[in-house]
């Protein structure tokens, strides 16, 4: 939506710790969206002497019969003089048309017509001047709503009653309208962009081709195509004040037919020597009467002035001049460079790829003095000559060969058993004594293990009768003899002190354990 910009001194105050309110309204959507909604304020530089007033006729009971094609008339009296700024008509989708007029006695003051309404076109509407509204007349606004299933934006299939309300299925009836109490001459300020208004003659010496509304200030040449316009002239002081409007001048308005005629005229020319008459520019012509434009000057740097030319001392346009420019190497990057050189004459000299100036490497990670855009080996060699190796495998050389092989064999001494001696039962790998036959694995030979079959590694008889504690079952059964029974239940946990025949019961053990059993 485009905002209304209002010029001259009419503008809306915004007092200082104001809150701004605004409410937005969103579609339905099938996914999570974000917006990020902006609002531009326009403040104006001069001061507000006009505050805008904002008017609303608004009807909240609106009601919009299904399958017609209805209107709905609000009217509102002005109470005072008025000159209307702006209007903004609003309804939803099945909004048809709008009409606002004002009406006094037969006297009729058109305002807007919509006659073909569309909810994705609202805007702001000014008269293209100030709308002068009197007091006493009354504005009548109508509004034509289409509720039928021939409405393709009906948001109801088959056609409903549809009543006032925020959301864009329900319908509005919403008329804001702004303006300002009358003034004489409201009728002649121009609402619309000033640059609109000008002079439209292509004849005139002022002519404006943007142009499209004529504002009077078309102008005329004199005998020395001096352009004199319209003005309002102060008798007293003899000067024209080109900024004030024929309605606002206070002294002697000096129209067309006063500056086009020589008579009447005081400032028209009649002889003429044209030149340059600013006494500061380098052409300064002491016998011009009137200035043709051709005044030059001098830049203030390096420009100096002769006989009326400007002599240009900077060829290459840097802003040093030439007496004050020195050559050498202006790029930064160059190994030579000279931060106070002006001119560069190609003397600059680059380190070679890979080297900073100093001929040092500006990557070398692993400080060999080889770059490592050119190393071979980022990092070290090893014994062997690998790069980053390990070196020989521990009792090897390099080639693979033991360091020391007594036998010949071709395994190294120290991962043969050549010279470690094993009990019996046992056998020497690697250098280290392992069993020959150990069942359970717990590095006990099956030929001394007291319990072959269980892993045991510490052996334990507690009877001492050879036979470990884990295959000596006799000793488990002792456990057995020995456990107590604390308490009889039967299914269902009921503790039984008598048991009866045919009877399931359960034997709770003090060592966690529950045996069932049926009594006969």
């Amino acid at each position: 939506m485009v905002p209304p910009l209002w010029n001259n001194d009419i503008g809306m105050l915004l007092p200082a710790g104001a809150d701004i309110s605004i409410q937005m309204h969103y579609a339905p959507s099938p996914i999570d969206q974000f917006d990020q909604s902006s609002v531009n304020l326009f403040f104006k530089d001069e001061p507000v002497l006009r505050e805008v007033e904002v008017v609303t006729i608004v009807d909240t009971q609106l009601l919009v019969p299904a399958n017609e094609v209805y209107e709905h008339y609000v009217s509102f009296e002005i109470e005072e003089d008025i000159s209307l700024i702006s209007i903004l008509p609003h309804m939803h989708l099945i909004g048809k048309s709008w009409l606002v007029y004002a009406e006094n006695n037969g006297d009729t003051i058109p305002i807007i017509s919509i006659p073909e309404w569309d909810f994705n076109w609202q805007n702001f509407y000014q008269p293209e001047y100030m709308l002068k509204l009197p007091q006493g007349y009354t504005l009548h606004a109508y509004a034509t709503y289409d509720n039928t299933s021939s409405n393709p934006l009906n948001p109801n299939s088959p056609p409903q009653n549809i009543y006032w309300c925020d959301y864009t299925t329900c319908e509005m009836f919403f008329l804001p309208f702004s303006y300002v109490p009358y003034q004489e001459g409201d009728e002649n300020i121009y609402l619309g962009n000033s640059e609109d208004l000008g002079c439209t003659d292509s004849n005139a010496c002022n002519y404006s081709p943007e142009a499209i509304i004529e504002d009077g200030s078309c102008g005329v040449l004199d005998d020395c195509g001096e352009c004199f316009v319209p003005c309002c002239f102060n008798t007293n002081t003899n000067n024209c004040d080109y900024s004030v409007s024929e309605q606002d001048c206070e002294y002697f308005w000096a129209g067309f037919d006063i500056v086009s005629d020589p008579e009447q005229n005081i400032f028209w020319n009649t002889s003429c020597s044209f030149g340059c008459t600013d006494p500061i520019a380098c052409n300064y012509n002491i016998n011009a009467t009137d200035d043709d434009g051709s005044c030059i000057y001098i830049d203030g740097i390096c420009d100096s002035c002769e006989n009326g030319i400007i002599i240009d001392n900077d060829a290459d346009n840097d802003g040093i001049c030439d007496g004050d420019e020195l050559e050498g190497c202006t790029d930064a990057l160059a190994c030579n460079y000279n931060e106070l050189v002006t001119n560069d004459d190609g003397s600059c000299e680059y380190a070679e790829d890979y080297y900073d100036c100093d001929g040092i490497c500006l990557n070398d990670s692993d400080n060999d003095g080889l770059c490592d855009e050119i190393d071979d080996c980022i990092g070290e060699i090893d014994e062997c000559g690998e790069c980053n190796g390990s070196g020989p495998e521990e009792f090897y050389d390099c080639a693979g060969n033991c360091l020391n092989d007594t036998d010949g064999d071709g395994i190294c001494d120290e991962v043969e058993c050549f010279t470690v001696l094993c009990e019996e039962w046992y056998e020497c790998i690697l250098g280290e004594c392992i069993c020959l036959n150990d069942i359970d694995f717990d590095e006990i030979c099956d030929e001394y293990d007291n319990c072959i079959d269980v892993f045991n590694p510490d052996q334990i008889d507690t009877n001492n009768d050879g036979i470990g504690d884990e295959c000596d079952y006799s000793s488990i059964d002792d456990y057995l003899i020995n456990r107590k029974i604390i308490q009889i239940t039967d299914l269902l946990g009921r503790s039984i002190k008598n048991s009866l025949p045919n009877q399931v019961l359960l034997y709770h053990y003090n060592d966690g354990t529950v045996i069932k059993s049926f009594q006969f």
